[in-house]
């Protein structure tokens, strides 16, 4: 069965997303996390072939990715062409640009999940989408935890697990660190 892996940067006090609800804090707004996790980034994609994104996430990556300049950005050609999924029940249609691989979904998100990890492939990321990750997670659909955290403590933001989840018990599988001192830990989610 297929993996589905949630990947989030995150500061290291433990935040996905800044007090104003943006990622400045490791776009390069703020800081420089390095294009040293580009590598890792196209061979990470490699490994996948869907991505689950929420509208707000969705709707942040259609802005940039599509129409990137694959020469800066060599994740890009990895990311535009991988199939992904969109989950929303405000939005009636997705695109991905001049890219055929966005499709919406708006049915039970629990069904569509595990009739996806059933399905014979390559594994299943989902970045950012700060909701439809605590969802996942609350739902017990999520296999590994991948955290990439950046060399910042910002004080306040927005956390990627929901204030119910209580415990979430993890086994350390790998962890690097870059010379950005950007440290990736990867996590199985044990249930």
């Amino acid at each position: 069965m297929r993996k589905l892996i949630v990947q989030e940067y995150i500061s290291v006090d433990g935040f996905a997303a800044d007090r104003e609800k943006t990622t400045s804090f490791f776009d390069g707004t703020r800081m420089h996390i390095g294009k040293e996790v580009d590598e890792y980034m196209v061979d990470f994609i490699k490994t996948i072939d869907s991505i689950l994104l929420g509208r707000k996430t969705y709707e942040m990556f259609l802005d940039f990715w599509p129409n990137v300049d694959p020469i800066q950005e060599p994740v890009a050609p990895g990311l535009n062409s991988t199939d992904k999924f969109i989950f929303s029940n405000t939005l009636e249609t997705v695109s991905w640009g001049d890219w055929d691989s966005a499709t919406l979904v708006n049915e039970n998100y629990v069904d569509f999940i595990n009739g996806l990890k059933a399905k014979p492939g390559k594994n299943i990321v989902v970045w950012g989408s700060l909701s439809l990750t605590k969802s996942l997670f609350e739902a017990k659909l999520v296999d590994e935890l991948h955290l990439m955290v950046c060399p910042v403590a910002i004080g306040k933001g927005y956390h990627f697990l929901s204030e119910q989840e209580e415990l979430l018990k993890l086994k350390l599988i790998s962890n690097n660190t870059f010379p950005s001192s950007v440290v990736n830990s990867i996590y199985q989610v044990l249930h």
